[in-house]
């Protein structure tokens, strides 16, 4: 057998080679795309946008002497993602301890909401600076935790015209 016959016979070996494997390769597609398509497809719709809320920051108002009537200050609130949350059973206990919550009232107010599982829960609404603290020390350790601020309305003057100026 002469080299030229030798190559030959190594490019046919490795053609076949390839294309057994172009053929596994079609054959794998072809069956996610062709019998588990509608699986995935379902799958991907479920999960393809994640809908964070973000409160609007609403004006100051001044009277006609320049004076503030209502002004907004930040607040701190505590949200929960349950996918995250549930997922890490055990980073959980420990985030659960760290927030002064127990497993039990975390999973209560999971349920409460029912927003699905990529849908953000409120655990804490105007949060002190305490917990704010511990929340942003421990970040790695809490699955799912994060807080977000949120404009809230306070009124300088003392002036009791919510329901002309709004409270929200």
């Amino acid at each position: 057998m002469s080299l030229y016959d030798m190559q030959q016979r190594r490019a046919r070996v490795l053609g076949r080679v390839l294309v057994v494997l172009f053929c596994v390769l079609w054959g794998r597609l072809f069956q996610l795309q062709v019998f588990r398509g509608t699986t995935y497809r379902e799958r991907s719709e479920q999960n393809w946008v994640r809908q964070v809320p973000i409160a609007a920051n609403r004006g100051i108002l001044f009277d006609r002497h320049e004076r503030v009537l209502v002004d907004n200050r930040p607040s701190y609130s505590l949200f929960l993602i349950p996918y995250e949350f549930q997922n890490n059973r055990v980073n959980a206990a420990v985030a659960s301890s760290l927030i002064g919550f127990s497993l039990e009232e975390v999973e209560a107010r999971i349920e409460e909401a029912r927003g699905g599982p990529f849908a953000p829960v409120r655990l804490i609404r105007d949060m002190d600076f305490e917990t704010l603290s511990i929340v942003e020390e421990n970040r790695l350790d809490l699955p799912g935790i994060f807080y977000q601020v949120e404009p809230v309305r306070t009124y300088p003057s003392g002036v009791r015209a919510t329901h002309v100026l709004g409270y929200l």
